[in-house]
């Protein structure tokens, strides 16, 4: 069903010259092992064929913009491979990714999915690989001694996926893209049906600071509150833990964000997206320090 090899998928909207760095960081490497590049482009104002061609890249564009959620799962209806990179239009990746991506696929053929390590985020001090095959073990990956490895589970651009193994559980990508991460999706239905997992302690891309648009860590807060529809096999501990390892933003942040913002919809989505999958993880003290939070939005909206 799918080709031998690797292809770098690339879902974007409207970053033209972010995406043209992108594509320079990987027709720099050696791609003779790469089968192609392929630029799903969500109806931009702009066409990219115009501005950047290549022999290995191929571009489709969707007649309308399907929404951010959407384009990000589109990559598996286009992959032609069998291992799929999927990578954000603004992060560029490193010397030498391909190769070694291409290294661990051939080591480990039957993994579920790899996650490399990256510059820039907050987990990037793996000393060595990392094999897991339950989704239990990935959440302790996360959450130890009641701390929590914050920056690169929901991170886009350090996933590399056997479409093969994870085939089964593709549709649900779709099925559960509102919550903004459906591209986990499938893997953590591999892993929760113990398939085998890898965390690479090499790194294989640099993440870029979206600068100002922090909307959308809005939305994908709002997506991931919906997480709890899903029914993996886990206890009610498991998955308030679950819960808290793929939530990326913490309480006090998003507080601080709605408080600056000062507009209706602050009170009313901070509210929704700490009774329905944070609220549950707080402590005593924690939950007092939430609801002065909210007394605060609410007053902060009816100023003038």
């Amino acid at each position: 069903m799918y080709n031998d090899g690797l292809s770098i998928v690339i879902p974007s909207y409207n970053r033209k010259e972010q995406l043209i760095k992108v594509l320079d960081s990987i027709f720099s490497q050696d791609i003779t092992t790469l089968y192609e590049v392929v630029v799903i482009d969500n109806c931009s104002d702009y066409n990219i064929s115009e501005f950047y061609t290549h022999e290995k890249l191929r571009i489709i564009r969707n007649n309308i913009n399907v929404g951010m959620s959407t384009n990000i799962v589109n990559p598996f209806l286009h992959c032609k491979t069998k291992w799929m990179w999927i990578l954000s239009d603004d992060d560029i990746t490193l010397n030498n990714s391909i190769n070694i991506i291409n290294n661990k696929i051939k080591d480990q053929p039957n993994n579920c999915a790899f996650k490399f390590s990256t510059e820039g985020t907050s987990t990037t001090g793996l000393e060595k690989d990392l094999s897991i095959k339950s989704l239990q073990e990935l959440i302790n990956y996360y959450k130890f001694d009641k701390k929590i490895r914050r920056g690169n589970l929901v991170f886009i651009s350090n996933n590399v996926l056997n479409l093969e193994t994870l085939y089964p559980y593709l549709g649900k990508a779709f099925e559960y893209s509102y919550t903004f991460i459906g591209h986990l999706i499938p893997i953590f239905y591999a892993l929760d049906e113990k398939q085998l997992m890898t965390f690479s302690s090499q790194k294989i891309v640099k993440y870029i600071d979206p600068g100002d648009n922090f909307w959308s860590f809005e939305k994908v807060g709002l997506g991931l509150t919906t997480l709890s529809h899903i029914n993996f096999d886990l206890n009610k501990e498991e998955y308030k833990k679950f819960l808290d390892v793929v939530f990326p933003i913490t309480y006090d942040r998003l507080f601080k964000y709605y408080f600056k913002k000062r507009n209706k919809k602050g009170f009313r989505n901070y509210k929704m997206t700490y009774h329905t999958i944070y609220f549950q993880n707080l402590n005593t003290i924690e939950k007092i320090k939430y609801y002065f939070y909210s007394i605060i939005l609410y007053l902060n909206e009816k100023r003038k």
